[in-house]
């Protein structure tokens, strides 16, 4: 199931207009940080249209985990990367955090929009029950009509 973005990580894929857009306006919160720069920079200045984004430490911990499972996440060398990189701040999240954080399935929430089923998340999240109240507030308004980033699609 990871193998694909596990690929586009490794091998990258072009900066598309919206991305290039997005790291240009945020240059200057993103280029507080080696190795955010690192990653979404060419020289001094954010990747552009174009450009090919590779995340080869991104690949790599998707690896570990399609290997490892959740261990290496939450107990190997993934959280001990994560550990140490927060170490410096104040109440920083450690590696015990990490090996004692226990997961909690919960049952999702459901909902339809034009036929297709809608799966997202449950409380104590609101995001879901919010996405299914919205979608059904847009169901019987003509979106396809007015058109992807009309005014009135916006508005509504």
């Amino acid at each position: 199931v990871i193998a694909p973005a596990i690929a586009l990580a490794d091998k990258g894929f072009p900066v598309s207009l919206t991305l290039a857009k997005t790291l240009a306006q945020e240059r200057d919160t993103m280029g507080r940080w080696p190795a955010t720069r690192q990653i979404f920079w060419r020289g001094d200045a954010p990747l552009k249209i174009g450009d090919r984004l590779v995340q080869k430490d991104l690949a790599q911990s998707m690896r570990l985990i399609a290997q490892q499972g959740a261990k290496a996440f939450y107990q190997g060398p993934i959280a001990r990367r994560i550990a140490a990189e927060m170490a410096p701040y104040p109440g920083a999240l450690t590696l015990q955090d990490l090996r004692d954080y226990e997961v909690v399935e919960r049952t999702p929430v459901r909902g339809t929009y034009r036929g297709y089923e809608v799966v997202t998340m449950p409380p104590p999240s609101s995001g879901g029950a919010h996405l299914v109240q919205i979608l059904n507030m847009l169901e019987p308004m003509p979106l396809a009509q007015w058109g992807a980033g009309s005014a009135q699609t916006l508005h509504m």
